[in-house]
C-alpha cells in the first residue's frame, strides 16, 4: 500500500481505540449452565435478577382422590387459562365412608341432607351408615317455607319429619356461617317431639363434634358477596380449630359452580381465602351433581324457587384441611 494510506488507516484505528476507552465498561459474557443452556452472568454492582418459577399445582393423587399440599407454606397455584383446572389432579369422585360427624351449611331446602341420608340408608357399609348428619340453613323457618315450600308451612313440617325418619341427627335454621366461630352464634333446632322449632340457642355445645363440613354452592345475587362468604367461612373454621371446638383434621368441602366463560377463581377467590386462613387443598373432583340428583338433591336459586341445575353441572368439588400451626 501507499505509505500515505497506511498512515490514514493507523490514525483511524487509534481514533476507534480512544472512543472505546471513553465508554463505560459493559459485560455481556455468557456461560454454559449444567443443563447446557446459556445463562446470563449476574449484572455488576451487586444487582440480582430473580426469575419466578411457577409452583407445581398438586401431586399425584392416591386411590381416595387425595392430593399433596397445594396451598401450604405460601405456595400458590399457577394462574392462566380459562379455569386452570387441567393442571389440578382429578380423581373419579369424593368418598364419605371415612367421616362420622358431618355438618351441612347453607342447605336451603335440605335436599342435599335428604340425598346424603338416603345414600347412608342404601349403602351396606356399617361405617358409612353410622354417620351422623347435622343439617343447617341460614334462613329462618319463614324464609324456608316461603322460598322452597310455596309458603306452605305444613309441607315444611312434613319435610322435616321425613328427614328425621331418614336418620338426620339434627336440623337447624337461622345459622349464620359467617359467625360460626363467635360466642354469639345461635340457631333454632327442630324439635321432633313437638314438630316445631325450638327457641334460639347456642349452636355449640358439648355434643357438637364434626370431622367434615360441607357447604354447597355458596353464592349470592350480589356481586362479590360469594367471595366474602367463602373468606369468612375459612376464617371462622380456623377460629374453631385454634380454640379446640373443631379437630385439627377437620375437612371442609365445597361445591363451586363455574358459569360459562367465567374464571371460577374470580367468583369465589377460594384459593386466596384458604391461603389466608392457612388451609391446604386435599383434592378436587368434577361435578357429581347427577349422583346426588338421583337421590333427590335439587340445586336451586336462593331467592327464586327455581332450578339452576345447568350451572351446577359446570362445577367442581373442592376439599381442604387446616395446616397445622407450629407452637
Amino acid at each position: 500500500k501507499h505509505p500515505l494510506s497506511i498512515e490514514i488507516e493507523g490514525s483511524r484505528l487509534d481514533s476507534r481505540r480512544r472512543s472505546l476507552a471513553s465508554q463505560p465498561n459493559t459485560i455481556t459474557a455468557q456461560t454454559q449452565s449444567e443443563e447446557g443452556r446459556n445463562t446470563e452472568l449476574p449484572p455488576p454492582h451487586g444487582e440480582v435478577r430473580l426469575e419466578r418459577t411457577p409452583s407445581a399445582f398438586g401431586r399425584e393423587q392416591g386411590p381416595e382422590g387425595r392430593a399433596g399440599s397445594l396451598l401450604g407454606n405460601g405456595a400458590r397455584p399457577p394462574r392462566g387459562g380459562k379455569d386452570n383446572m387441567s393442571a389440578c389432579p382429578i380423581s373419579p369422585a369424593p368418598t364419605y365412608e371415612q367421616y362420622q360427624q358431618v355438618l351441612l351449611l347453607g342447605e336451603a331446602d335440605f335436599s342435599f341432607a335428604r340425598a346424603l341420608a338416603r345414600e347412608l340408608a342404601d349403602t351396606g357399609k356399617e361405617t358409612f351408615r353410622s354417620m351422623e348428619i347435622t343439617a343447617t340453613e341460614y334462613g329462618n323457618e319463614t324464609d324456608i317455607a316461603n322460598r322452597y315450600y310455596g309458603s306452605d308451612f305444613n309441607s315444611l313440617v312434613e319435610s322435616m319429619i321425613s328427614l328425621m325418619r331418614l336418620g338426620v341427627k339434627e336440623i337447624m335454621c337461622g345459622l349464620n356461617a359467617r359467625q360460626l366461630g363467635q360466642p354469639s352464634c345461635t340457631c333454632k333446632r327442630w324439635d321432633d317431639r313437638t314438630k316445631g322449632w325450638k327457641d334460639p340457642s347456642p349452636f355449640w355445645n358439648d355434643r357438637t363434634k364434626f370431622d367434615l363440613i360441607v357447604f354447597n354452592f355458596p353464592h349470592s345475587d350480589q356481586a362479590g358477596r360469594a367471595a366474602k362468604l367463602v373468606r369468612a367461612l375459612f376464617k371462622q373454621i380456623r377460629i374453631c380449630v385454634d380454640d379446640g371446638r373443631l379437630p385439627p383434621a377437620i375437612v371442609l368441602e365445597m361445591r363451586l359452580r363455574l358459569p360459562s366463560g367465567t374464571n371460577i377463581r374470580s367468583l369465589y377467590k377460594h384459593e386466596e381465602a384458604a391461603e389466608e386462613s392457612q388451609f391446604e387443598l386435599i383434592g378436587t373432583w368434577p361435578s357429581d351433581l347427577k349422583r346426588w340428583e338421583r337421590l333427590g338433591y335439587q340445586h336451586k336459586w336462593t331467592r327464586r324457587d327455581a332450578t339452576c341445575r345447568d350451572i351446577g353441572l359446570r362445577s367442581q368439588v373442592w376439599r381442604w384441611k387446616p395446616i397445622t400451626r407450629s407452637a
